[in-house]
């Protein structure tokens, strides 16, 4: 084989090894990403059961007084129907109690009287399907049972209720009251629409890639969502027999249902969460995730060809020394064995140099030695320039990561995750200008929990994180799209409210108290009130942010020394 033809076939070798490395490397790289996508959905998954998890504590600390009332009122019902054989005064204690109806079915479930006249007619049976199957459970029988908010006559309603079941007389006693009505009156109208609609809404946004979050209630053959409307697509999603999460996950599936328990609930409701993903965020996410692979591809098959391309280049440099090497041992009378490598020379030149083979035998084997060492040397120096260029590749990655986090975490507190201090002092600049320029004021309020140090001395630094964090989400839903509220110190708040007049920053303070004086919080069985005081300050023209904040800074040391609230103007 001419030299010609050994340089060709060395760089078709060298075309095949890198499509094949190329082909490797793309597919596992595919693989990798569809990998990372699947893990960070399933990671959202697992976010949304916790968050499931927090909304059933806050639903049940919200349903206690409710189901003692009820408890209260049933026992009262037994009693009387004991005694009278009827339930004498129900009006009465249903007033006092916010109960909405009173049912009494028999044991095959025809109702025999209810408090309700849309309902009279109607076979128990048909509304709960799975009411044979519940009075019939011992552990239920004989005594009163509180179940937790659900379904139960009126698909448009959930309701709290509360039942007796007498295998005795045969007969089943039902009370029930909209629990929606009994949030209006005992909390607000506000909270009702949040905790019993807006709440998963709320915390949508802090899930990464999931677009909607939605819970349903499912009764017989129907589903309906917690405002009474009947959806039946999630009856055809539910329908499908699902193996697990993950497989729902890992066969790429727009939306992801998974099933729902309150913690204590009878199984005459089951329940939905509906999780759908945002393909805008999936998308981006992917390209990013793309974007980087094929960075770090290009990057690795520029290293391969070039490695192969000096190992190549360093044969064919060998190659023409070795000629200058036998025209110069010719010319000294020096010879070197290498030279005898068939197809670099012409026959002639061949037979010249194997006359002269037998004179330099001994010295030619020790070059060949010396020869495979230093070939051997330069293939592991390039095996390890691959390698620290890949791990060049992977500290870049990692820094990028790294100073997304950094700047996540420069603007935002890690408790709250509302706006940090810095942050919150760009917003007051901001806004100052705007107030310049329009012409239109704004206030500032610092709200600080008095009681705070107190609390975490007693119950520790994780408690009072957790109670600065749903402090800072209850308020956050209660300012405007406008406003902005974030962490100012350990146990304060500042809030930046535009356009609005000292009028204005009263009303907000006076629905601040009235919403932290209706909340309570629990550690184990120990109920806890936030005590707040709050400073404000009104916006004067000429005024800079500077002098604005320590405005406000004066009037909350103000409120401090008088024990109340106070607004500086």
């Amino acid at each position: 084989m001419t030299y010609r033809k050994q340089k060709t076939a060395l760089h078709l070798l060298m075309l095949v090894l890198i499509i094949i490395i190329t082909f490797f490397v793309f597919y596992g790289a595919m693989v990798h990403l569809r990998e990372q996508l699947d893990e960070i959905r399933l990671n959202a998954v697992h976010q949304v059961e916790q968050i499931g998890r927090d909304y059933d504590l806050l639903l049940e600390s919200n349903e206690k007084i409710l189901a003692k009332d009820m408890s209260n009122v049933m026992s009262a019902i037994i009693r009387r129907i004991s005694v009278s054989g009827k339930p004498d005064n129900f009006e009465e204690l249903s007033a006092e109690k916010d109960i909405d109806f009173l049912i009494i079915t028999d044991w095959e479930g025809n109702i025999l009287s209810c408090t309700r006249d849309d309902i009279l007619d109607n076979n128990i049976n048909e509304r709960i399907p799975e009411f044979q199957e519940y009075i019939n459970t011992p552990g239920n029988q004989n005594k009163v049972i509180v179940d937790r908010v659900g379904l139960l006559f009126d698909h448009t309603r959930l309701y709290k209720a509360a039942w007796y079941i007498d295998p005795a007389q045969k007969r089943i006693y039902i009370i029930a009251s909209d629990f929606r009505n009994f949030l209006e009156k005992t909390r607000s109208i506000g909270f009702s629409d949040y905790l019993l609609g807006d709440y998963f809404n709320s915390v949508t946004r802090s899930v990464m890639m999931v677009s909607d979050i939605s819970l349903y209630y499912e009764q017989g053959t129907r589903i309906y969502t917690d405002s009474g409307e009947e959806n039946l697509e999630m009856e055809e999603l539910t329908a499908s027999a699902y193996e697990n999460i993950e497989s729902q996950v890992f066969n790429n599936y727009e939306s992801i249902v998974i099933p729902y328990h309150l913690n204590e609930m009878s199984n005459l409701n089951h329940l939905w969460l509906k999780i759908s993903f945002d393909r805008d965020k999936i998308r981006q996410i992917s390209m990013n995730l793309l974007l980087r692979t094929l960075f770090s591809f290009v990057i690795l098959i520029l290293v391969i060809y070039l490695g192969l391309y000096l190992f190549f280049k360093n044969l064919q440099s060998e190659r023409e020394k070795l000629v200058y090497n036998v025209i110069e041992s010719i010319r000294r009378n020096e010879f070197n064995d290498e030279v005898l490598e068939k197809g670099v020379f012409s026959k002639e030149l061949e037979d010249g140099i194997l006359e002269l083979y037998e004179r330099f035998t001994s010295q030619s084997q020790t070059s060949e030695r010396e020869i495979e060492e230093k070939d051997s040397t330069i293939e592991l120096l390039h095996k390890e320039l691959d390698i620290e260029i890949r791990k060049g590749a992977t500290l870049q990655r990692q820094l990028l990561q790294a100073q997304q986090s950094c700047e996540q975490m420069q603007r935002f507190d890690k408790v709250t995750g509302l706006p940090n201090r810095d942050t919150m002092r760009d917003y007051l600049y901001y806004e100052r200008e705007r107030a310049e320029r329009d012409k239109r004021g704004f206030c500032l309020v610092i709200l600080k929990l008095t009681n705070f140090p107190a609390l975490v001395k007693i119950h520790g630094i994780d408690f009072g994180n957790y109670l600065l964090n749903k402090a800072g989400t209850k308020l956050r839903t209660l300012l405007r799209t406008q406003d902005q509220i974030g962490r100012w110190a350990e146990n304060e708040y500042l809030m930046l409210l535009p356009l609005t007049t000292s009028e204005g920053v009263r009303l907000v303070i006076n629905r601040i108290e009235r919403l932290l004086k209706e909340t309570e919080f629990y550690q184990e069985e120990t109920r806890i009130r936030l005590e707040i005081l709050c400073g404000g300050s009104v916006y004067v023209a000429g005024l800079t942010a500077e002098e604005c904040l320590r405005q406000v800074q004066m009037a909350i040391l103000e409120a401090e020394n008088l024990g109340r609230n106070a607004i500086i103007e």
